[in-house]
C-alpha cells in the first residue's frame, strides 16, 4: 500500500525497534509492553524539523493457547507441548498497532497490517482484539473473523501466500482470503504455492 505523499513533510514505512514502539505506547489502550518481540514496523513522518513516529506494528511470537487459533484451526484437546510447537513454527501474532491521533484517518494502520503480512516469516498472522468487534481495520486489511459463541473478543487470521505451513499433522482450515471460504486440509501436505489449491491462510492476533 502507498503511504499518503499530500502532507508538508515525507511518511516511510521501515523496520522499527523498541523505542518506535515506546514513543507511541500511550495511545494504545493496552498499558504494558508486549510479552515478547518477533518484529517492530514504523511509520515516520520526517519535515523540515524533525523526524518522529507516528505509527507502529509489532508482532510477537504467539502464546501456547488461544481459543481463537484452536477453533479455526481444530486444535482444542490437543497436548500442550503440540499447541506450543504448532504456533510457533506457523504463527505470529499482532500484539501492538498505535497511530499518532494527528495521523489518524490516512490509512497507515491499514498500511502497517499489510507490511507486516507481507515480512511475516510464517504461514499465518493472527490478531486477538479486544476492540474487534467494533473496529473493522482487520477485516478492510484481508482477514478472517472467526466467529466464537460467548467469547467477548475478536480473533482475525490471515495469510501470508510466499511461507508453506510447518506443522504437525492437524487438520487445518485453510481460509481463502477475503471471501472468508474455508476448507479442511492436512498441515504438511499443503498444495505447492501457485498451484491449484494453495490458497492457503494465515492468522493474526492482537
Amino acid at each position: 500500500m502507498t503511504l499518503p505523499d499530500f502532507l508538508p513533510g515525507r511518511l516511510s514505512l521501515v523496520r522499527g525497534t523498541r523505542r518506535d514502539y515506546l514513543a507511541l505506547a500511550r495511545f494504545h489502550y493496552r498499558a504494558v509492553e508486549p510479552a515478547t518481540w518477533a518484529g517492530v514496523w514504523a511509520v515516520r513522518y520526517a519535515d523540515a524539523h524533525d523526524e518522529r513516529t507516528v505509527g507502529v506494528g509489532v508482532l510477537s511470537y504467539p502464546c501456547a493457547c488461544c481459543r481463537g487459533r484452536e477453533t479455526h484451526f481444530g486444535l482444542a484437546g490437543r497436548p500442550y507441548r503440540e499447541k506450543l510447537a504448532f504456533a510457533n513454527a506457523n504463527l505470529r501474532t499482532i500484539s501492538r498497532l498505535a497511530v499518532h491521533p494527528r495521523f489518524r484517518g490516512l490509512g497507515l494502520a491499514t498500511a502497517l497490517v499489510a507490511r507486516m503480512r507481507w515480512e511475516c516469516p510464517t504461514r499465518w498472522i493472527e490478531v486477538t482484539a479486544v476492540m474487534g468487534r467494533a473496529h473493522r481495520l482487520f477485516e478492510r486489511c484481508g482477514l478472517a473473523r472467526v466467529e466464537i459463541e460467548g467469547w467477548d473478543k475478536a480473533y482475525f487470521i490471515g495469510d501470508c501466500p510466499t511461507v508453506e505451513p510447518a506443522g504437525v499433522g492437524v487438520p487445518v482450515p485453510h481460509c481463502g482470503g477475503r471471501e472468508g471460504m474455508c476448507r479442511l486440509t492436512t498441515l504438511g501436505r499443503a498444495t505447492p504455492i501457485g498451484q491449484a489449491g494453495a490458497d492457503v491462510q494465515r492468522g493474526v492476533e492482537g
